[in-house]
């Protein structure tokens, strides 16, 4: 963090504030955070196991260990899960299972104007909380900077979220998920989830370009994996084939891009593919920040490695990483973090 631009509140709650526990509840993984630095994250495919979601958030809390006296400050982005008939059936769906889950904590629900609702109103407004939790991590990382003209950049394991911020207000033009896909300030690439196809029509085959195929082959995770960026997790089947996250089945769902195998494909052809892959994927980042005249930016989620890279190609000044405030864990979880904070500043005990 340059020096000029210091956060000036704090990250955290206030040890001495009511307890909150923030949940966010996205379509593949469900995130829980206290807003004092612990937060964990579980995969859960919601647009797989819809009825399964209550069970899987009442494990997430009690591996948590929330205590049973926190409230839960809830946003969600999993009711675009195409489970549901509409988003408007998908955020009653989340509110009711987290309900369900909640055994008698209090529930109030983030809006995307700055409220905190009941779980009867919002189930009653649901545009105003569906994919409402980018405005929160926007609205805490603006609290840190009162001056000067920034970006909070969120790169997540699907999405990244670049949210411009101006003397302490966020100044996005979209409120939801439509309108920021217009706007620049979704961009749907991230570092786990995002199939290869999608970030590129063509790649690298020694010495020719060839077209990629149009399956489902291989996704980001393989790339950053390969790259050094993402560690091997043997357990982690949540991949393109359900093969293990690990470099030798990384290599091999790359070859599968090409129509080829491991056969005609090896690890330099894979780390071939990755770089490339890597490089324009990142453009993609540098390209949404670009397009703000950013004297500062803040990186938080899982793909916050790439905040040097990132904010070098877009000429900002001062580049920072969230995860040195508060951890890694909750930077990778950083929008639940922000709904713990903000709830405990704002609502502490009036509920």
């Amino acid at each position: 963090m340059n020096a000029d631009h210091q956060p000036s509140a704090e990250w955290l709650a206030p040890s001495d504030s009511p307890r909150w526990v923030g949940l966010d509840i996205g379509g593949a993984n469900l995130k829980i955070a206290d807003g004092r630095g612990r937060a964990a994250s579980a995969a859960f495919p919601l647009w797989r196991e819809p009825r399964g979601l209550a069970t899987a958030i009442t494990s997430l809390l009690a591996n948590f260990a929330a205590p049973r006296e926190a409230s839960i400050a809830l946003t969600m982005t999993g009711e675009l899960a195409d489970c549901y008939a509409t988003k408007a059936d998908g955020v009653r769906a989340i509110i009711d299972a987290t309900l369900d889950a909640a055994e008698g904590r209090a529930v109030r629900v983030a809006a995307v104007d700055d409220r905190w609702l009941t779980c009867a109103d919002a189930k009653e407004s649901p545009p105003l909380v569906a994919a409402a939790n980018w405005r929160l991590g926007a609205r805490l990382v603006a609290g840190q900077f009162p001056k000067d003209r920034g970006v909070w950049v969120d790169i997540g394991s699907t999405t990244t979220d670049v949210i411009p911020i101006e003397d302490g207000k966020v100044i996005a033009v979209g409120a939801n998920d439509t309108a920021r896909l217009l706007a620049g300030e979704l961009v749907y690439t991230g570092v786990r989830r995002t199939p290869l196809c999608a970030v590129v029509d063509r790649l690298p085959y020694r010495g020719r370009e060839c077209p990629v195929a149009a399956e489902w082959f291989a996704t980001t995770a393989d790339v950053w994996l390969l790259l050094g960026q993402l560690p091997e997790n043997p357990s982690d089947s949540g991949t393109a084939d359900g093969r293990p996250l690990v470099r030798q089945a990384a290599v091999e769902r790359l070859a599968r891009c090409l129509c080829a195998d491991r056969d005609s494909f090896d690890v330099t052809d894979g780390l071939t593919v990755a770089r490339h892959v890597a490089a324009i994927q990142t453009a993609k980042i540098v390209g949404a920040l670009a397009r703000h005249d950013a004297e500062w930016a803040v990186f938080t989620g899982e793909g916050e490695f790439l905040a040097p890279q990132v904010g070098n190609n877009a000429t900002v000044a001062a580049t920072s990483v969230a995860s040195g405030h508060f951890g890694t864990a909750a930077s990778r979880s950083f929008p639940a973090h922000a709904a713990a904070v903000l709830a405990s500043h704002e609502l502490g005990s009036n509920l």
